[in-house]
């Protein structure tokens, strides 16, 4: 309820989306506030996270990106896509039960990508992450639009938060102890669960993600070097692909893990910013060769439909 009243003072307008959802669910707010600030709370356990997740994008042509979704394998079948309409701007994505937004694209092509991070700084209070990219991806017209709003964002916890349009992308490190920005470098963009500011690292929670996230990252780079500028986001994917004994691009629960540990690929997410489409394939990048794949667009307010498939 801190976070609530944090968002509150923010935009009342995200406390009336709680609770709404919290209404149409039959369910209390602040069950529908504790998931949405499940960055927040996650940000006080003190253990280690053995998998999270994995974005690329594409910059020199058109702007393409991929990420990988890491979660708990008990949450599988706690997901689903979504068509948002009735804000400023309409958008689809994927997103878990009862949060407002994770991953998506607007109609005016903005796109957000989510990597989860770790500073000392973190904790429950602030802004969660999840209603910040719903601020985003409802009501962005651009990339620096995207940038202000996240520049303003009162946060307690840290995310690497890529944001993508036809004609731009940047990925923008939020954390409470400050924002830092990644610019395209060959025509690239790529990112995993650590910071790559210089500053924000030095507060970092480092035995959360290493050294699993730096691995994955050097495999994608070593990959990107000397990658074709792919034409369609499916040529995406081999990028993410992973075998055993790799950086766990693809992440499966070991046999004998126990509840909590067993961390998976639940979905592999791809975004067409200029077509403003996004692909989501259930499971790894590896299993999107023959997963069941549900194309969604977003479509202006005049112009809305159910989602393609």
């Amino acid at each position: 309820m801190r976070s609530v009243d944090a968002t509150d003072l923010w935009n009342s307008d995200l406390v009336a989306e709680l609770e709404g959802v919290a209404n149409g669910a039959g369910t209390d707010v602040w069950h529908i506030a504790a998931v949405n600030a499940r960055t927040e709370i996650l940000s006080s356990a003190p253990g280690a996270r053995p998998g999270e997740c994995t974005t690329i994008v594409r910059t020199a042509t058109r702007r393409l990106a991929i990420q990988t979704w890491d979660w708990h394998e008990e949450m599988s079948a706690l997901w689903h896509t979504q068509q948002i309409s009735g804000t400023s701007r309409t958008f689809a994505g994927l997103t878990e039960h009862g949060i407002l937004s994770k991953i998506g694209v607007n109609d005016a092509g903005v796109a957000v990508l989510l990597n989860i991070l770790g500073h000392e700084d973190d904790g429950v209070g602030g802004l969660p992450i999840h209603l910040l990219t719903f601020a985003v991806l409802s009501t962005a017209e651009s990339v620096e639009h995207a940038l202000d709003i996240l520049r303003r964002a009162p946060v307690s916890a840290s995310s690497a938060i890529t944001v993508v349009d036809a004609l731009s992308a940047v990925t923008a490190e939020v954390s409470p102890a400050g924002i830092a920005l990644f610019a395209p470098v060959g025509g690239w963009i790529a990112h995993s669960n650590h910071f790559l500011d210089d500053v924000l690292a030095t507060g970092e929670k480092r035995w959360l993600y290493e050294p699993d996230s730096q691995d994955r990252l050097a495999l994608v780079h070593s990959r990107l070097s000397r990658c074709p500028a792919p034409a369609t986001t499916e040529e995406l994917l081999p990028l993410l692909y992973s075998d055993p004994g790799q950086p766990a691009l693809c992440c499966v629960p070991a046999p004998d893990a126990v509840f909590g540990d067993r961390w998976r690929t639940l979905a592999t997410i791809t975004v067409d910013a200029a077509e403003r489409t996004i692909d989501v394939f259930e499971g790894s990048p590896i299993d999107a060769r023959t997963a069941r794949r549900t194309r969604l667009r977003a479509l202006s307010q005049a112009n809305n439909s159910l989602p393609t498939l």
